[in-house]
């Protein structure tokens, strides 16, 4: 018997001892194989610029710094070592190493390389705006220290490791999938697996859903505090997320599948609704709305790196793919959805997209000024309503435009542009309803006596009503509504009592028009407002908005078609109301005019309705408890402020309520007529029923809820 058991002893003790050491070959293995996945996915990242590398290589002095750069400089934005010294080193280190390089493993290309570098290492040099330092530089760095380690010495490597360092994990959002993407790149020049490990929770730590910064609750993504910044800081933050959960896959340090469901769940349900074919919603970008260049094609390398990792969305995300390569033979999403977490709605349909932003008590409309961008976003929260029927309207037109019109604002013409443009709104009852379809948004919008208004947008399908009441304003300047100010492409055409008319390149004071025609947008006029009609050129300069080096310092001149109401000096109640029907063309217009598809059923500043008799939709804003009705009598009545949609379904009504506030716990909602469904009771004494909505709350406080209702 002992002759049986000694031998499964040893074997026991040997499989104890073998296991540790398994375990970390294991480990080392995956260490190696990041790295050289980090170093691989650097190559690739930019294609090699032979003219480019040959004209860096002449200007390369022989200590390793470049002829004319100012390497004095403190400049805190466009800082020129990190673009002339920084960048260049990189080009040159990615020209080395790339396969399909002409200077692939160049022994002149090699040196010149590890001279940059190692003059780098040597200055190591520091700017006030912290950024360059903790962030910007490491990043860079990072890479290069793994591609170029073997041809550095051990004192290099430190050095380098060091000016790593700066790189703490902290912060938030995307700059803390920054540092965190530096760390993992520290612990793998080390090769320290905790402090990869480190790295990598701190990567999954901002994943947290429902903070005042990071992914929210309705997928979409703030920075700089409660700021929708899906594009902007969104950009990064899902690059760098999407790539780091592709490093670690099926490795000892890999991402949790909940993580990388996140961030397909923000690509899709979240940035998708905020681009059309080439476009970005401007809205959706904080600051960086007033960088040239501006698109959406950043979505496209993140969502070939999400494609490679496991997901059931696969076929969704070669959808918005497709689209944004090809939106022409390939049309978007279509539906409708608000985000309550960011005040902002989006409205899509094959031939459109449009948007209205808004900002309240619980959101601020921008980030402010920092790094000398977003000098002129005052107003870009107060109503923005941008519609994109190609996607090129806006594209690089911030230079010239006029910031005091923005697309759907109410705003004094008077504001001092100079002044401070970051707020929270004074506000709460600011927000939208949608059942993913159809959806109406409102915004109660006050900046003291310089202006106070209810806005709101009910959006269809061939169209969309904006309603303005209680426009009231007891300080100086002249208040105004702006249709739309985009590029002047085509005809303009006005009809009017005398008929219809294209109108010639200038200045419109229009007395009571019917309707307006521009760029396949019909613009029907409801209420006999006078309406100021500009297609002019206009001159301006992106430096009024971006003094960064990197824009253009001259004065730009475009073609601007501008539409808007000019409400006066110290209006008292003022008010609006127009349709906006994308995809009409000129010679329908007239006819729509005389008959549209949407009456407006109420504008005052207690109750904003609208209703679409040909879809069997009515949409109302309730400021205050009331009821609304028609020429048939009571239609809708509700016993708290908020939003209601009524849709006809053949024999099913869907109504769909939310509360801007966001501080409600239900609400009721009383219809003419017998139904049930959830939440009813029938009061035969009145013929009608009343629904009890339970309303979500904590994240998801502002959401919608719909229910299904059916005839008795």
């Amino acid at each position: 018997m002992k002759a049986h058991i000694l031998p499964l002893l040893a074997l026991c003790i040997f499989i104890q001892l073998a296991s540790p050491i398994g375990a970390a070959q294991s480990i080392q293995q995956d260490m190696k194989t990041i790295k050289q996945q980090v170093v691989q996915n650097f190559i690739a990242e930019h294609p090699v610029d032979a003219k480019k590398v040959a004209s860096l290589l002449e200007t390369l002095q022989s200590d390793g710094l470049w002829q004319g750069v100012d390497y004095t400089s403190e400049r805190r934005t466009n800082w020129p070592i990190f673009f002339d010294h920084y960048g260049p080193t990189a080009v040159l280190t990615r020209a080395l190493l790339s396969p399909d390089s002409p200077y692939h493993n160049d022994p002149h290309l090699e040196a010149a390389t590890l001279s940059a570098l190692r003059a780098w290492l040597k200055y190591d040099w520091q700017n006030p705006n912290w950024w360059y330092g903790r962030i910007g530089g490491p990043l860079i760095l990072g890479p290069l220290l793994l591609a170029l380690e073997d041809q550095l010495t051990a004192e290099e490597l430190q050095k380098g490791v060091e000016i790593l360092e700066a790189a703490r994990i902290g912060m938030t959002g995307a700059n803390r999938v920054w540092v965190a993407t530096v760390t993992i790149y520290r612990g793998l020049l080390i090769e320290e697996p905790d402090v990869i490990r480190a790295g990598v929770r701190a990567v999954e730590d901002t994943f947290s859903i429902g903070k005042s910064e990071g992914i929210q609750y309705d997928w979409s993504f703030h920075q700089h505090g409660e700021l929708l910044f899906s594009h902007g800081y969104g950009s990064p933050f899902l690059r760098l997320n999407a790539e780091a959960a592709l490093l670690t896959t099926n490795t000892a340090f890999a991402m949790q599948a909940e993580s990388v469901e996140k961030l397909i769940n923000m690509t899709l349900d979240g940035n998708q609704w905020m681009v059309y074919g080439p476009a970005q919603d401007y809205g959706a970008n904080g600051r960086a709305n007033t960088r040239p260049g501006t698109n959406s094609a950043y979505l496209v390398p993140i969502i070939n790196v999400l494609l490679r990792l496991p997901t059931d969305r696969t076929e969704e995300l070669k959808a918005l793919r497709a689209h944004l390569e090809n939106p022409a033979e390939h049309p978007p999403l279509t539906g409708n959805r608000h985000f309550w977490a960011s005040d902002y709605m989006t409205h899509k349909r094959e031939g459109y997209f449009a948007s209205a932003r808004m900002h309240s008590t619980r959101t601020f409309n921008t980030d402010g000024t920092h790094n000398q961008e977003g000098l002129r976003n005052h107003f870009v929260a107060d109503g923005c309503n941008y519609l994109f029927l190609r996607g090129d309207e806006y594209y690089d037109i911030f230079g010239a435009w006029d910031w005091r019109k923005i697309p759907g604002t109410t705003a004094n013409q008077s504001r001092d542009m100079s002044s401070a443009p970051r707020r929270k709104g004074n506000t709460d009852f600011v927000g939208g309803a949608s059942d993913g379809v159809y959806g109406l948004s409102a915004f109660d919008l006050e900046r003291g006596a310089e202006m106070r208004g209810r806005k709101s947008w009910f959006f269809f399908d061939d169209e969309y009503v904006c309603l303005g009441a209680g426009i009231t304003s007891s300080g100086p300047g002249t208040i105004f509504t702006t249709l739309n100010q985009c590029h002047l492409r085509g005809e303009v055409v006005v009809a009017d009592t005398s008929g219809e008319r294209i109108v010639p390149q200038e200045t419109h004071n229009l007395s009571n028009p019917a309707a307006v025609h521009h760029d396949g947008v019909g613009y029907i006029l409801l209420d006999g407002n006078s309406t100021l009609l500009r297609t002019t050129a206009r001159t301006g300069s992106w430096s009024d908005s971006n003094r960064n080096s990197y824009v253009a310092e001259d004065e730009s001149t475009l073609d601007i078609f501008l539409l808007g109401i000019n409400h006066g000096r110290t209006p008292k109640n003022a008010g609006y109301a127009y349709i906006v029907a994308p995809g009409m063309d000129a010679h329908s217009m007239a006819g729509y005019a005389a008959n549209p598809a949407v009456e407006v059923l109420s504008n005052t500043p207690g109750l904003q309705a609208v209703s679409h008799n040909k879809l069997g939709i009515t949409q109302a804003v309730f400021y205050e408890t009331g009821e609304l009705s028609g020429a048939g009598g009571l239609i809708v009545s509700a016993d708290a402020p908020c939003l209601v949609m009524i849709r006809n379904e053949g024999n099913a009504l869907h109504l769909t309520v939310a509360d801007p506030t966001q501080k409600l716990e239900q609400v009721c909602v009383a219809l003419p007529g017998h139904y049930t469904g959830e939440g009813t009771r029938f009061d035969p004494a009145h013929g009608m029923t009343i629904i009890t909505l339970a309303l979500p709350s904590g994240g998801h406080a502002g959401r919608s809820v719909t229910r299904i209702l059916h005839t008795h």
